[in-house]
């Protein structure tokens, strides 16, 4: 398994970890009638870690 599916804090890996919108950054895409595409960061759902993995 990746190492971006364990958390760098706790050790937990899938299913607790999961990907998620980063929304602190703007959007990558975005249009008109589309939904924005913003880039993505890992949540752990054990202790609320919040990381971006270095292959992004």
């Amino acid at each position: 398994m990746s190492e971006k599916w364990v958390c760098p804090a706790c050790g937990a890996k899938k299913p607790m970890v999961k990907e998620i919108d980063d929304k602190s950054r703007p959007p990558i895409i975005t249009g008109s009638g589309m939904r924005p595409m913003y880039h993505k960061k890992m949540q752990c759902g054990n202790c609320g870690h919040e990381w971006v993995p270095e292959e992004f």
